[in-house]
């Protein structure tokens, strides 16, 4: 009895402290530079898949976790420790989170007219001049990292959408 007394306050205690840990670690994120934000999320995040979904005029993004972290809570089991700590159990989440989310047209484009410009004229190199497909274009540019995705954007809208 004893040892599993210890056992829960021992892993109470590391589950809260990773808790905290990662809510700082966060915030230091927000000021990382593109890389740096992409090597972070590489530890947690396994892959991202983007559909677009015309006849609804959204995209549809799937994302598979390395740990099951999406909508794990905690239950408390009515008793308390020694030191009036309540108890609980953690409840694994799941591995995946899915949404839609919907176009927004109203979206004004945050590229400098150059930056545009220069990406439309890799685009029309690549498909005109080497003769790739759309896809082998898109594989292109994120690969030499042409079209770099704003991950704070996406990040806002994930925690939007973690709720669901």
């Amino acid at each position: 009895e004893k040892v599993e007394e210890l056992r829960l306050i021992e892993t109470t205690e590391n589950w809260i402290g990773w808790l905290e840990r990662m809510s700082e670690k966060i915030e230091e994120v927000r000021d990382y530079d593109i890389q740096k934000k992409r090597e972070f999320l590489h530890q947690f995040i396994e892959s991202i898949s983007v559909k677009y979904l015309g006849s609804k005029q959204s995209h549809q993004l799937d994302f598979k976790f390395k740990i099951p972290i999406v909508g794990d809570t905690i239950q408390y089991t009515g008793t308390t420790d020694k030191m009036g700590n309540k108890s609980y159990d953690l409840i694994e989440g799941r591995k995946d989170l899915n949404f839609e989310l919907p176009i927004n047209r109203k979206h004004k484009n945050l590229r400098k007219p150059k930056e545009r410009e220069e990406i439309i004229k890799t685009i029309v190199s690549c498909i005109e001049e080497n003769g790739m497909s759309l896809q082998q274009t898109c594989d292109f540019l994120m690969a030499t990292k042409a079209l770099e995705f704003q991950i704070e954007r996406r990040l806002r809208a994930v925690a939007m959408f973690e709720g669901h």
